[in-house]
């Protein structure tokens, strides 16, 4: 959610398009389909890619914006497989 109101224009309210693409789709799979672990690898990645997103690949800022440090971030893009930042998709 942060990330999603660092792209919007202040003042503005947050809408369906600052939201990372992982958030704005529908899954198709039926409720509760997904394990716990999964869920948790798909808020974390969602998070991360908007941040660099509204950071503008800058993961310093991101990290700052996602209120960890920017080790943490590094760390956890590692983790999930995130070698460069996500830009547009």
């Amino acid at each position: 959610l942060e990330a999603a109101v660092a792209l919007a224009a202040p003042g503005r309210v947050v809408g369906l398009e600052h939201l990372p693409r992982a958030l704005r789709e529908k899954s198709t799979a039926p409720a509760g389909a997904r394990s716990y672990q999964d869920a948790l690898k798909a808020a974390r990645l969602a998070a991360i890619d908007g941040a660099l997103q509204a950071a503008g690949g800058n993961r310093t800022r991101a990290a700052r914006a996602l209120g960890i440090s920017r080790q943490s971030l590094l760390y956890e893009m590692k983790k999930l497989g995130i070698g460069a930042p996500r830009a547009e998709r």
